[in-house]
């Protein structure tokens, strides 16, 4: 059911993050995306997953918690996974 704390995402905005990355350096990047968040080239999308179920994203794609109208706490557990080095 929509609005009940979904995982939302910006689809394909990690390639203008990847851009902005690369023209700005990740300095400047980090500044600018955080006084305030210039708007996204997209809409975003509640992923509707159910209870158990996984969401592997690029780490560039911007996201957030959706609006939460029900009665329910959300939980989830994010997992960053990296190479060393």
């Amino acid at each position: 059911e929509p609005f009940c704390g979904q995982f939302v995402v910006f689809p394909k905005t990690h390639y203008q993050m990847y851009d902005d990355i690369s023209r700005l350096g990740r300095k400047n990047f980090v500044t600018l995306y955080n006084n305030p968040r210039p708007a996204l080239e997209t809409e975003p999308l509640q992923l509707m997953a159910e209870p158990g179920d996984v969401v592997f994203a690029h780490p560039l794609l911007p996201h957030r918690a959706g609006p939460n109208h029900s009665a329910n706490i959300r939980y989830a557990v994010f997992f960053r996974v990296h190479r060393p080095g």
